[in-house]
């Protein structure tokens, strides 16, 4: 069921493989950089500098797996055949797997919506624009970087569940993060290992990645990992003291109903893995 699919394959080609440990250091430190160069601009630009750090990262990356590993884009999950329908399918599910969740979350009475005052459009599409960049390179970095390079020295079991320990360190400092939050953020990261094991591709995870945290911030207006934001069509209102099920100050992703989200989601996953590997279920 976790046999190595035609992107960790590619991978397996690379001239220079580098150890576990030598790669969660390098990819810490990538991270780690890149939040730190950029950080002088914040104060300058406003909210639209917080995702600067993601193009830096998403450069750094590409040019350690090219220069230093010498892979290939295929390596990293960037298939041709399929690219468009994989990002569109990606892009609407995770903008339906949000809506669920805050939706939900309005008919049980933990939240209400209301019209945003704030709708520029210049501003929409330029949040959208940063999010496209900031959900792909996250999983550029993770997914298609860092999991797919450690296959080649661990069992890709071991990979896909380290990538997701790593995926929930990167949020460690985000404000208002809870017990529910980290939960939800471990899931989502092996949620989307499987996806993209499943899926031999990293166009869907990344689309659904950039669609997740857009419709959070910017089509109904809550917090994304704990970080506010500003344009949006509608704006979310969490009652606090059902912070358990809305995500409170974290965004609909610290809540419990993204949690059952998730699990019925690595859930299906296993199971197409399973089918698709010809196991019986």
């Amino acid at each position: 069921m976790f046999a190595k699919n035609s992107t960790m394959l590619e991978a397996e080609k690379a001239k220079h493989k580098f150890g576990v440990v030598p790669l969660l250091l390098i990819y810490t430190v990538i991270f780690l950089i890149s939040q730190f160069v950029c950080y002088p601009l914040r104060g300058k630009l406003g909210d639209y500098a917080n995702y600067l750090p993601a193009l830096f990262e998403l450069l750094m990356v590409f040019a350690f797996c090219h220069f230093s590993e010498g892979r290939t884009l295929q390596s990293i999950g960037f298939q041709k055949a399929g690219w468009l329908k994989s990002y569109l399918l990606g892009f609407v599910l995770g903008f339906a797997i949000i809506s669920v969740a805050v939706l939900t979350a309005v008919l049980t009475g933990a939240a209400s919506l209301s019209m945003s005052k704030n709708t520029s459009v210049p501003a929409l599409l330029l949040c959208l624009l940063i999010f496209v960049i900031q959900g792909m390179s996250e999983e550029v970095a993770v997914r298609g970087g860092l999991m797919v390079s450690l296959t080649n020295r661990m069992p890709v079991l071991g990979a896909v569940l380290l990538s997701a320990v790593m995926f929930a360190l990167r949020h460690a400092l985000n404000p208002g993060l809870t017990f529910i939050a980290v939960l939800n953020i471990g899931l989502y990261g092996l949620f989307a290992a499987l996806w993209l094991l499943r899926k031999d591709s990293l166009w869907g995870i990344g689309a659904l990645h950039s669609a997740w945290n857009f419709t959070q911030g910017h089509i109904y207006g809550s917090e994304v990992s704990g970080v506010g934001t500003s344009a949006s069509i509608l704006r979310m209102d969490s009652l606090q003291s059902k912070a358990l099920l809305n995500g409170g100050v974290f965004g609909p992703e610290g809540g419990l109903i993204v949690t059952v989200i998730m699990v019925i989601g690595i859930i299906l996953l296993l199971f197409s893995l399973r089918k698709k590997a010809g196991e019986k279920i």
